[in-house]
């Protein structure tokens, strides 16, 4: 969910986003609680409100996922760790290199809060290495 809130390109798409995602969480959560079983088919009333509510979401139409991390050429995997007092973390990027052109995707990423007890930002860099290892 942070990925899609975050994605927005500006603060009224992200208002709007959000209003259309927790009127959804809450319309599935009524219909959660009339189910009995996963498989059982809708009853007229709640079918026609969930097509009704489906038709209602125009910013969900317009979302694209690129699902190609990567092109024709030479693929370079890159790892980045990083890490404070507070937070440690790891990502990875898949590079493609072609003669027509280059580009660079997020493949994945993860990241944990520092323990309560204080550790030295040389150990928690470890620790991110760790991390990034475990990506990998």
């Amino acid at each position: 969910m942070d990925d899609i809130l975050t994605g927005s390109s500006d603060f009224q798409e992200f208002q709007k986003l959000q209003l259309e995602l927790i009127s959804l969480f809450k319309k599935a959560e009524t219909l959660g609680s009339q189910i009995r079983e996963w498989d059982e088919p809708l009853s007229n009333p709640i079918a026609k409100e969930w097509n009704d509510f489906v038709s209602t979401l125009s910013v969900i139409q317009n979302i694209h996922v690129p699902r190609l991390v990567i092109g024709k050429g030479r693929i370079i995997i890159h790892g980045f760790t990083d890490a404070s007092t507070a937070a440690y973390g790891a990502v990875l990027y898949a590079q493609s290199i072609s003669e027509e052109d280059a580009s660079t995707r997020l493949l994945c990423s993860k990241s944990r809060v520092a323990p309560v007890k204080p550790i030295t930002i040389p150990c928690l860099e470890l620790c991110a290495c760790v991390l990034l290892s475990q990506l990998m």
